[in-house]
């Protein structure tokens, strides 16, 4: 056998065997993406001791404030309201952007931010914030309604993420912001 034949034989080997691992791989992200709702609910509590409602809604309330306290995000932009309602745009240090539109803002008690622009990322939903006193400190809870309509991504996303993934991320980062490390309790995942 000729070394030309031998190479062209490991080629199509290896064509093959990366194209079937390929295959596989989508099979398995489409599979997964279809064995999950489009929709999912996730819920977390945390407490922080010595932060009070009226402080952690002031630092929550801050919007444009977010690129101060969290790495991942490089700038915060004021757009025009949408409905009555006021929209911020992060850039993340990617270059991704994401639009959120405060649906409510009940100052030291609730807030709902809802993303702004789910059909350019593929996902979408609502954090829906909800404060309370706790002795010193605060009591805080917050929910996700998620949806991802696309079945890749909705794949990928259970295969590597959580519906309370984000929300305990936020939650640390806050804290760490507060220099108040919050105790989180997740309260539900679906």
């Amino acid at each position: 056998m000729s070394y030309c034949n031998a190479m062209y034989k490991w080629l199509v080997r290896i064509t093959w065997t990366t194209a079937g691992l390929f295959a596989a791989v989508l099979i398995l992200v489409v599979g997964n993406g279809r064995a999950h709702p489009e929709t999912h609910v996730g819920r977390a509590s945390a407490i922080f001791a010595a932060t009070s409602p009226q402080t952690l809604f002031e630092v929550l309330a801050d919007h444009e404030g977010v690129a101060e306290r969290r790495k991942d995000v490089d700038r915060v932009e004021r757009l025009d309201d949408r409905d009555g309602h006021p929209v911020f745009r992060e850039t993340s240090a990617y270059g991704d952007e994401i639009e959120f539109v405060i649906l409510e803002e009940v100052p030291n008690t609730r807030m709902v931010v809802e993303i702004g622009n789910a059909d350019a990322l593929g996902f979408g939903g609502t954090w829906t914030w909800e404060l309370a006193p706790d002795g010193q400190g605060s009591r805080v809870v917050v929910t996700e309604e998620g949806q991802i309509p696309g079945l890749i991504m909705r794949g990928v996303y259970w295969m590597f993420a959580s519906p309370t993934g984000t929300i305990e991320a936020e939650l640390t980062l806050l804290g760490r912001h507060l220099q108040d490390p919050p105790v989180v309790t997740i309260m539900s995942a679906q």
